[in-house]
């Protein structure tokens, strides 16, 4: 008796590829922009930092915890947040390069200056 082959499709996608999709992000999509978060409201499933469905991160909930609670307390500590630029440079237009790795992260130090709140004296 032979066994029949089923034939299977290979379906294969790329998160980071995804991220940066000038149909889905927009025209600089590979350009680091913070300030695109003010217009850009991303539909399910074009924006996939944890992924979707029963396979996503199952770190997903306390990893965005984590991130607010840093967040929380560095607006609680410091009055001003300044970015010096990357690896010390200055904002000198260098493009930000990423390290792909497990996760996605930032190749070179990201430098900024922390200006601490003032203390009243109780």
């Amino acid at each position: 008796m032979y066994k029949q082959l089923i034939p299977t499709t290979l379906l294969v996608y790329s998160v980071a590829g995804l991220q940066r999709s000038k149909a889905t992000v927009g025209a600089n999509a590979n350009v680091w922009d913070p300030t695109r978060w003010e217009t850009w409201a991303p539909k399910y499933g074009d924006y996939l930092p944890f992924s979707i469905g029963p396979r996503q991160c199952p770190g997903r909930v306390f990893g965005r915890f984590q991130i607010q609670y840093i967040l929380v307390r560095l607006l609680q500590e410091f009055e001003r947040i300044e970015w010096c630029g990357l690896g010390g440079s200055g904002d000198n237009g260098t493009e930000m390069k990423i390290k792909v790795e497990l996760n996605l992260k930032c190749a070179e130090p990201v430098i900024c200056k922390f200006t601490a709140r003032c203390k009243n004296a109780a």
